[in-house]
C-alpha cells in the first residue's frame, strides 16, 4: 500500500510506461532498489541510473494477496 504506481514517459526514448520510482521505493523496500546518481556522460545519458528489480516484489505480492484472500474469506464467513 505504501508503493505508488505512476504512469510516466521515459526521457531517453519518449515511450510511455507504468511503474514505480526507485527513489520512492527505496524508502519502503530498499532490497529491490539499485541506487543511482544524477551524473551524466557527455551525451547527456545517466551514468548510473536508479533501478528497480521487479522480480524481488513477487514474494511480497504473493503474501499480500494471500492475506487479502484470508481477510475476504473471514468477512464473507461473518456476513455470509
Amino acid at each position: 500500500a505504501r508503493v505508488q504506481v505512476h504512469d510516466f514517459e521515459w526521457i531517453a526514448s519518449g515511450l510511455k510506461a507504468r511503474g514505480v520510482f526507485a527513489q520512492d521505493v527505496a524508502a519502503v523496500m530498499p532490497h529491490v532498489v539499485t541506487e543511482g546518481t544524477d551524473d551524466r556522460n557527455d551525451a547527456g545519458d545517466l551514468v548510473k541510473p536508479w533501478a528497480v528489480d521487479y522480480s524481488k516484489f513477487v514474494a511480497d505480492l504473493i503474501v499480500g494477496w494471500q492475506q487479502h484472500e484470508a481477510r475476504l474469506k473471514a468477512l464473507e464467513a461473518r456476513h455470509g
